[in-house]
């Protein structure tokens, strides 16, 4: 099986964080109230008419019923659960949380420090004071502990890499499993995931856990909805891998969709709202598994390669950051094309030297720092490599 045949999962990192990327584009015209409060900045008024293009695409979007931004995000969850199965299948559990540690926290937490710093600035500008207390800074620090403290994400995008890091703690917890392409780890998915959810819903003296008992049961209900996602991309791992059959995989990914979608529809409040966007992250795995299917024609080009390789800083750090940007813009007196244009030069060649200066030595340094650490030999690695 030859390596090229994972190009396609790289490919589909890149056109996923330009899925998001687009839809907080359309947000910034299309919600100024909403983007003046989170920035810290007056909303500007009247309201701007929106590029044409954004417009196009946001309007005929929004007649299919799909959401673009979480489209994006399924697309990248999948990719997860199908890259992080493989660097499993290749490392011990202590290289594989030393690579995940010196993959996510550097880039994220200099984009985060961007966008602390690009607020702060709007604010300045605009005589308001700093919105954000130290614990909920403190907080941010560590994604994935939002929910327990009851403190709300600052950034608009780091709630997914309390997923991510969640997923990572639950696939180290299984890395036997998933070496051995056990199908039970899928039974302990679907457990982790319902158990809370059923709790959540059917318990009726919830209130009896306390406060930091009820947010940390939320925090399971909601990383358990995306895990079934995640579960999708392991499935199509072991696929690829050729662990399991077709009909095993069909059965596999319908099971985890069909869940994911009765915990979404069933229930009241929703986890995912509004409810049309559940079917935003089906659409996800269609995608993903369309670009699977025609994975022998992806080779790597300059532009795949090159939004593939900032991805990661590109997602982490265009919203709130590249609203400011956007914003002060507006007050140079831009017209909206151009304002546009140049947030997304801005936020490619930007993101291009954090990808440069900070999120490849740091996973080459991850890399080397796990190598050191290593106590027992690689596993036999499952075919196919992707940029994890």
């Amino acid at each position: 099986m030859r390596e090229d045949r994972v190009e396609f999962a790289n490919t589909l990192r890149g056109i996923a964080a330009l899925c998001v990327m687009v839809t907080h584009m359309i947000g910034f015209w299309g919600e100024p109230a909403f983007v003046a409060q989170t920035i810290n900045a007056d909303a500007i008024v009247p309201p701007v008419e929106m590029p044409s293009a954004l417009w196009f695409v946001g309007h005929n979007l929004h007649a299919i019923g799909l959401d673009l931004g979480s489209f994006g995000v399924g697309i990248f969850f999948v990719i997860s659960g199908f890259v992080i199965s493989i660097s499993l299948a290749k490392t011990s559990v202590g290289e594989f949380a030393v690579r995940r540690f010196f993959r996510l926290w550097p880039t994220y937490l200099t984009c985060f420090a961007i966008m602390l710093l690009s607020i702060n600035a709007t604010g300045w500008y605009f005589g308001r004071a700093f919105p954000f207390d130290e614990f909920s800074l403190l907080i941010h620090l560590w994604p994935g502990l939002n929910e327990t403290f009851g403190v709300p994400y600052l950034d608009g995008i780091s709630w997914s890499l309390s997923v991510e890091l969640k997923f990572y703690i639950f696939a180290a917890l299984c890395a036997g499993l998933l070496r051995r392409a056990d199908l039970k780890v899928f039974a302990i998915a679907v457990a982790v995931s319902v158990g809370p959810y059923l709790l959540w819903h059917f318990y009726p003296n919830r209130n009896d856990l306390g406060l930091f008992g009820v947010r940390t049961l939320w925090s399971l209900v909601f990383f358990g909805d995306f895990l079934l996602i995640l579960m999708v991309g392991v499935a199509f791992q072991f696929h690829h891998a050729r662990k399991i059959g077709n009909k095993t995989f069909c059965a596999i990914v319908s099971a985890m969709l069909s869940i994911f979608v009765a915990m979404n529809l069933l229930s009241d409040p929703a986890i995912l709202s509004p409810r049309y966007v559940v079917w935003s992250y089906v659409a996800a795995v269609a995608v993903f598994w369309a670009c699977y299917l025609l994975r022998d024609h992806f080779r790597a080009t300059v532009p795949t390669t090159f939004l593939a390789n900032i991805s990661y800083p590109l997602y982490a750090l265009h919203c709130y950051a590249g609203w400011c940007f956007m914003r002060m813009l507006w007050e140079v007196g831009l017209s909206s094309n151009t304002i546009a244009i140049l947030y997304i030069v801005a936020c490619f060649a930007v993101c291009w030297l954090i990808h440069r200066a900070i999120e490849a030595p740091a996973n080459r340094l991850g890399g080397e720092l796990a190598r050191k650490l290593r106590l027992k030999p690689y596993y036999p690695a499952a075919a196919g490599t992707a940029a994890a």
